[in-house]
């Protein structure tokens, strides 16, 4: 359903917008067309019963320097 809804929304209304969801909306087709169909910027939540998005996360997260302190 989510897909439709995404579908009836007008070309240009979501461009850089910021659209949150939690772990539910975690969904790597839905996620590329909110950022590269729509023009949006798409954050989640994760969480362990998703182990495949946790880990490529953690590695990806690995590779940066943190801006703050643990």
């Amino acid at each position: 359903m989510a897909h439709e809804i995404l579908g009836a929304i007008p070309a240009g209304a979501l461009d850089a917008k910021l659209l949150v969801g939690d772990a539910l909306y975690a969904d790597r087709t839905m996620l590329r067309e909110i950022v590269q169909d729509h023009g949006a910027v798409g954050l989640v939540q994760l969480k362990d019963n998703q182990p495949n998005a946790v880990d490529r996360s953690d590695a990806l997260l690995a590779q940066i320097d943190r801006p703050f302190s643990t």
